[in-house]
Parts: structure tokens; C-alpha cells; sequence
């Protein structure tokens, strides 16, 4: 047992005797300063050794190890060997970069790669935004995003400000939500008070509200159902075929609609936001229109047809008995929208001169043609009823009756 614990204390003092990388020293890079890597290196070229060292950087999107050369852009200082016209890129024990991430130092002698290390130096402050919303309906308050401090020495403190740089919250959450359309900004503070403030943000929402204007033809005849409403629609974010709609009357039965995968037949598509929905009746409907964002326009319509007519008879004198006549006279229709032409049927005239019994009388609208009846009934003060009996002939030629 002595044996083999003398074997292993031997070996490792091999090893580390012959590990050319003595001390190392690693600082991350922040607002302050750069990050470096220090290292005292056994029989380095530069002090006059045999061992000459390559650095490497590691691009995280290829997964290759870059060379790094006197003229790279993020290592700020490094010494050069000067005096070998072969080596092009960094001979140096120790190297100041301005840029984080993943470093490599290989040492070679007599062309050989003897050892090889890896260090990690750490990021400086960043700042990602992510998980956007921008507002689905004109005028709401759904705009959201996050943003995520990185690298740096967490933890980290968020300021969140308005269009002005106007301070709204401070704080360690970074999920901002229930956000007005507008432009925000957002700094992240970490533990080296290092700040790192964001673009702009920009929560959008629709150019106008989801709206629908509306042009109602009434019913022109009583009873008819050629009632139409036109629909122009606006604003919103419409599907790819328009808008969902659905007009209900005042029973709440659908009486037209139009979504992804069909329409009712007594809607007429005039352009792609404007549509006429044909054959209503009189009455109350309901409209609800939404579009592809799930904004919603609601409104409700009144249909209206001509009448109800009431006629307004007078009647000259009074007749006594059935037999007896007087004059009616047709003098207007109430309830009447437009010009009307009436008359009694039987003379097609406005006046009747007549004997108590029922009349019909004719309204006519001379704008759409609409033809309507009344009937007028009159009858006599008072009635002169006879009463009788009658006794029949007992035998044949007698006067007994």
C-alpha cells in the first residue's frame, strides 16, 4: 500500500513538473475595464525558451477556433515575437481582450503541441428583449414584452421608462405587461453598477378601431321583406376574407353571417369591405362583427315598414232608418311616411253618399306603389222590426185565415 501511495505522489509531481502553464489569473470584462488572462509559462520564447504559444478564440456560431493575430479587433494588448518572421499570431504568456467568451492557449516547441488550455472569460453587461406583444385591439392595454440581463455580475436591477426617459418602475421583475400602444425603454444595472439601456421599444397596435358604418333601407310595403342593410367596414385587423358577422333579430335567431368557411345566402359582397344583407323583415337586429385579432364591433338596427294606417272617416247627418242615406267622407290616413292616394272602392272617390252597410275603402302609396284596404261599417239609429202571426184556412174556400 506504501508502494502504490508513492507511485501516485510521484506521478503527480510528474505531471505538474511538466505542466508548462504555471500560474494563471482570469478577470471578466465589464463597463469598467477589459478582461485578461495571465499566465506564467515555463521556457516561453520571449524569455529566451524553446516553447512558443498560439492563442485561439471560440466562435459560437461556426464552433471553429479562430487564430488570434496582432490585428484582432478585441485583444487590446499582447506581446509579439518580433523576432520569429514565422509566427503570425500571438506569442505571449498573457493577453487583454475586450471581448468575453471562450479562449485557448496552445504551447508548442520544436513544431509539437505540448499542452493546450482553455479559459472562459466572462461577458460584459448585456441586455435582450424578448417575447414581444403588440396590441391587438385599437385602444387596449395588452402590449407586453420581457427583457433579460446577461453576463455582467448578476443580480441585476431594472428601470423601466416611458417615450420621455420618465422613470415608471424599478426593480428585479423584467416581465413588463398591460401596455398602452407607445414607446418604452428599459435598463439593466448589475452588481459592478455597469447600465445597459435598450433600443427603443416600440407596443403598435391597429391604425384605427375595429368599425362598421351602416346605411339602413326600410321595408317599402307592409308585410314585405325587402328590408336591406349595407355594411362598410373598417379599421381592425380583418382576416384573409374579410370579417366574422353575425346580424340576430329580436328573437336572437341568426338571420345572417359570414366566417371562414361560409356566408348566408341573402348577403351580396360589393367590394371586400363593403356588403348588403338583403330580405329582413321589420324590426330590432343585432350586429356583432369581429376580426382576426378577436376585436369586436357591436351595434344593433331598426327596420321599419310604412303604417300602421288608420283612416279618419267623418260622416255627414245620421241615418234613422236602414233605408236612409248620408254622406262619409275619407278626410286623411294617419301613420302615413309619404305622400297617399285613397279612395272608396266603389266610386274612387274620397266621398260616399250611402245607406248604413260595410264600405271598403283603398290606400294607395304613390312612392312605392304599396296598396292597402280598410273596411268602414255604419249602420242605421234604429231598426223598425214588425211583429206578426198568422192563422191558416181550415177548409177549402172558407174565409177563416
Amino acid at each position: 500500500m506504501k508502494k502504490l501511495v508513492f507511485f501516485l505522489l510521484i506521478c503527480l509531481s510528474f505531471f505538474k513538473s511538466n505542466s508548462q502553464i504555471l500560474t494563471d489569473t482570469i478577470r471578466g470584462v465589464n463597463c469598467s475595464y477589459d478582461g485578461y488572462i495571465h499566465t506564467t509559462i515555463g521556457g516561453i520564447f520571449t524569455n529566451g525558451g524553446t516553447n512558443i504559444t498560439n492563442w485561439y478564440y471560440l466562435d459560437t456560431l461556426s464552433g471553429n477556433w479562430d487564430p488570434l493575430v496582432p490585428s484582432s479587433s478585441y485583444i487590446t494588448s499582447g506581446q509579439i515575437a518580433y523576432n520569429n518572421p514565422n509566427l503570425q499570431g500571438l506569442s505571449s504568456d498573457s493577453l487583454t481582450t475586450s471581448l468575453g467568451g471562450s479562449f485557448k492557449l496552445e504551447i508548442v516547441n520544436s513544431g509539437n503541441i505540448i499542452e493546450d488550455t482553455t479559459w472562459y472569460i466572462r461577458y460584459p453587461l448585456g441586455l435582450k428583449l424578448c417575447c414581444h406583444v403588440n396590441i391587438n385591439c385599437h385602444g387596449d392595454s395588452s402590449g407586453s414584452f420581457k427583457a433579460v440581463g446577461h453576463s455582467g455580475k448578476p443580480p441585476y436591477t431594472y428601470f423601466f421608462y416611458d417615450s420621455s426617459f420618465s422613470l415608471i418602475s424599478i426593480g428585479t421583475d423584467s416581465i413588463y405587461d398591460n401596455l398602452s400602444s407607445g414607446k418604452y425603454y428599459v435598463s439593466v444595472q448589475d452588481q459592478d453598477s455597469c447600465l445597459v439601456t435598450s433600443t427603443e421599444i416600440i407596443i403598435s397596435q391597429p391604425f384605427q378601431p375595429l368599425n362598421v358604418k351602416a346605411e339602413v333601407k326600410h321595408v317599402d310595403c307592409i308585410g314585405n321583406n325587402n328590408g336591406m342593410i349595407t355594411l362598410i367596414q373598417s379599421g381592425g385587423k380583418p382576416y384573409n376574407y374579410g370579417y366574422n358577422l353575425v346580424l340576430t333579430n329580436q328573437n336572437n335567431d341568426s338571420v345572417a353571417f359570414i366566417n371562414s368557411t361560409s356566408i348566408s345566402n341573402n348577403i351580396i359582397s360589393s367590394s371586400y369591405d363593403t356588403i348588403n344583407i338583403l330580405n329582413l323583415y321589420d324590426g330590432n337586429y343585432n350586429l356583432s362583427v369581429s376580426d382576426s385579432n378577436g376585436c369586436l364591433f357591436d351595434s344593433t338596427f331598426l327596420i321599419i315598414e310604412p303604417g300602421p294606417y288608420y283612416p279618419n272617416i267623418s260622416q255627414i247627418g245620421d241615418a234613422i232608418c236602414s233605408d236612409d242615406s248620408v254622406l262619409i267622407i275619407i278626410d286623411s290616413i294617419s301613420g302615413a311616411v309619404g305622400p297617399l292616394q285613397f279612395s272608396w272602392l266603389s266610386n274612387n272617390n274620397d266621398s260616399l253618399y250611402c245607406s248604413p252597410n260595410n264600405y271598403i275603402l283603398t290606400v294607395s302609396d304613390s312612392i312605392n306603389n304599396c296598396l292597402d284596404t280598410f273596411y268602414y261599417n255604419f249602420q242605421a239609429l234604429t231598426n223598425l222590426n214588425i211583429l206578426y202571426s198568422t192563422t191558416d184556412v181550415a177548409c177549402y174556400g172558407d174565409s177563416t185565415g
